[in-house]
């Protein structure tokens, strides 16, 4: 065979494999860009969901409505020893138009107090009927003094309107005999919520 020849189609064979090796470099890169763009649209996603888990929709807000059509803040400056209220109050996934919420939510009751006096307090909420305690958990703010005790978590659905009920029970035992403490001037309890988009 001449020479030449020989040379010329090993030639050949060289740039058709040059030519494969490059085409499928260039698939492998398609396709990696490929799984790069997903990961980040998931992880984008993800992360845009959780720092919008906190903003209010555009069509309802999570509502708390009391029974005694009060806003949460009970004054308690004509209180004695001895005392005891009881307070109902519903948290709603709609508006007073019946407006939906548009996500899940996730939340809790709040219950504040200037800790001014030794109260008991006893959270329930209604669950097919009966009530059921709700356990409370404590935590002082060191600079204010104040007292915030924080409810179990609780969720509402989206899409479908739903009403939770509770009811709080606030006491001053009457075993104090201290009498800086049997003045109420100032104390108060305040009851709101904790909440958040629930992302399952």
């Amino acid at each position: 065979m001449d020479k030449t020849l020989f040379i010329e189609k090993r030639s050949g064979k060289e740039k058709m494999r040059v030519k494969f090796s490059a085409s499928l470099l260039l698939y492998y890169f398609a396709i990696a860009c490929f799984i790069a763009i997903m990961v980040s649209s998931v992880s984008f996603a993800k992360f845009s969901s959780t720092i919008s888990s906190n903003v209010t929709s555009d069509v309802a807000a999570l509502r708390i409505q009391f029974d005694d059509g009060g806003t949460g803040t009970i004054e308690l400056s004509d209180w004695t020893p001895g005392d005891q209220e009881t307070f109902n109050f519903n948290v709603m996934n709609f508006d007073s138009q019946n407006r939906l919420v548009e996500f899940a939510i996730k939340y809790r009751i709040v219950i504040e107090t200037a800790s001014l006096i030794d109260l008991n307090f006893v959270l329930s909420q209604k669950v097919n009927g009966s009530w059921t305690t709700v356990a409370l958990s404590q935590y002082v703010d060191s600079e204010s003094s104040f007292t915030i005790l924080y409810g179990e978590d609780c969720t509402l659905p989206h899409s479908v309107a739903k009403t939770d009920e509770f009811r709080l029970v606030v006491s001053w035992p009457n075993s104090s005999d201290n009498e800086n403490l049997l003045t109420t001037d100032g104390e108060y309890i305040k009851v709101g919520l904790d909440w958040q988009q629930d992302i399952a």
